[in-house]
């Protein structure tokens, strides 16, 4: 978990590199923990499975295949569309297009953040789908979601991120969900058993 860890890490630096020049903002990220967990305990990290959450997913194509995750709690979706559209956080009470296309845009800048990392490190060819976004509660959204998957891939790499931009904390959760025999390649490219 350590090279997984490293990998994540300059991810995340990779990241508020590219948030910031986005934003003409200093933007810092934090990842407090890192965790692979099975499918079916991936919506824990939110709490009850009641909790409303946004969601930014994509398909991950190329050496490694399966489903990338980005997902918040409505209200940090709320207030991160707030700072990303340059008005002043809290605003936001519901997230229509231009929001949803913001967190999208974030989202996948986070996402190809993370994977360069990976691919790098793995000398893979990692892509992704165009995104898509969901709205629900926790339970129905990573049901939704993995339940496809989940016939392929048995866990889930947790990132949970916080990202800082202009004095707000937004926290975020990142799930790589790579099917079986990618999660195999990975593994064993990083040499972890």
């Amino acid at each position: 978990m350590d090279a997984l860890k490293e990998i994540v890490s300059i991810g995340a630096g990779n990241a508020a590199t590219a948030l910031s020049q986005l934003l003409h903002q200093k933007v810092n990220i934090a990842v407090p923990t890192v965790n692979l967990t099975t499918i079916d305990k991936a919506q824990d990290v939110f709490g009850e499975p009641e909790t409303l959450v946004v969601a930014v997913y994509l398909q991950l194509l190329g050496d490694a295949t399966g489903v990338i995750l980005v997902s918040f709690r409505r209200d940090e979706a709320l207030r991160l569309s707030d700072i990303l559209l340059g008005r002043e956080p809290g605003k936001t009470k519901m997230l229509h297009e231009i929001e949803e296309s913001a967190l999208k845009e974030s989202a996948t800048i986070l996402i190809g953040a993370y994977l360069g990392a990976l691919a790098k490190i793995l000398k893979m060819r990692l892509l992704v789908s165009a995104p898509a976004t969901a709205q629900d509660m926790a339970g129905a959204v990573v049901d939704n979601i993995l339940i496809e998957i989940s016939k392929e891939a048995d866990y889930t790499l947790v990132i949970d991120t916080e990202l800082k931009i202009i004095d707000e904390k937004v926290v975020t959760y990142f799930f790589f969900i790579p099917d079986k025999d990618s999660l195999g390649k990975i593994f064993d490219a990083i040499g972890v058993k």
